[in-house]
C-alpha cells in the first residue's frame, strides 16, 4: 500500500509510474519496450486501500498514509 505505483494502460499504450519509483525499474521497463511516463504522487491519483481476512477470520486494513489515509473498520 505504501509503495510507488505502476499502472500499465492498454489504451492508450502507456505505462504510468510514480516519480518516486526506482530509476533502475523505470529504465528496465523502457528497455522492455514500455512507453513510460511519470507522475507526481501529489496529483491525487492511485490512492490505495486494502482489506485482508486471514484464515481465522481476523481482519487487517491499510490505507495509503502518503495521501493522509487511515484504515477504519466497523
Amino acid at each position: 500500500v505504501e509503495e510507488p505505483r505502476v499502472h500499465d494502460q492498454l489504451f492508450p499504450l502507456e505505462t504510468s509510474v510514480e516519480s518516486t519509483y526506482k530509476t533502475w525499474g523505470i529504465e528496465s521497463l523502457k528497455e522492455r519496450g514500455h512507453n513510460v511516463t511519470t507522475f507526481d504522487i501529489n496529483m491525487g491519483v492511485a490512492e490505495v486501500q486494502a482489506v485482508a481476512i486471514d484464515l481465522m477470520g481476523g481482519v487487517t486494513a491499510a490505507s495509503d498514509s502518503r495521501k493522509n489515509g487511515i484504515a477504519a473498520a466497523y
